[in-house]
């Protein structure tokens, strides 16, 4: 069975915004996955709720984004929330949670990948009280852009994100099994960027 995490969304002030339980998803050393089957609780700020697809999370190490793609329970490619963030050191495979600090501003890829970003106000209003994000307005504006034109290109970061699940079970898997090994060559098998 794949490792248990216990993922936090923290924003700027140093509050959680939100909290979920999902699974360390070995696919490359490079690049710290999680995958959270649907169903799973979602405690968000304002509410919690039962997560409505499956998410496979990318968490690259000193990048200024976290990608979530999400699938349907079928396994069909849903969409994506592309948060912007503080860049991330590098995760430990088994570590037992993972914490990102997010800079309200997003990326959100439709079904039928379609793009668009949101959230730019949330940001304006939040810089006007905590200078930090003053400090980091300039890059975190352009990596939401870089990241907005990869979306519409499907490239980069995006190249490994497939249109179907093989499987919708990857929580029962042991990554050390041949099976595992198999369906993540097939599902993952080009490199992460």
């Amino acid at each position: 069975m794949l490792t248990p995490v216990e993922l936090y969304k923290m924003l700027p002030d140093g509050s959680q915004w939100g909290r979920w339980s999902g699974f360390h998803l070995p696919i490359d050393p490079r690049c710290a996955t999680v995958w959270t089957p649907l169903g799973v609780p979602m405690h968000w700020r304002p509410n919690t709720w039962e997560a409505r697809n499956h998410a496979v999370a990318f968490f690259w190490p000193e990048r200024w984004y976290v990608i979530h793609a999400f699938y349907d329970a079928l396994g069909d490619f849903a969409g994506c929330y592309c948060d912007i963030v503080l860049p991330n050191p590098p995760v430990l495979p088994d570590a037992p949670e993972m914490r990102y600090t997010d800079l309200y501003i997003d990326v959100v890829v439709r079904a039928d990948r379609s793009v668009f970003t949101k959230d730019q106000e949330v940001y304006a209003r939040a810089e006007a009280l905590n200078p930090q994000l003053h400090e980091v307005h300039a890059r975190a504006f352009t990596e939401l852009d870089a990241l907005a034109a990869h979306a519409a290109a499907w490239s980069g970061p995006f190249a490994a994100i497939g249109s179907r699940l093989i499987r919708t079970d990857w929580q029962t898997l042991d990554p050390a099994s041949a099976e595992y090994h198999e369906a993540r060559t097939q599902q993952w098998g080009v490199a992460l960027e």
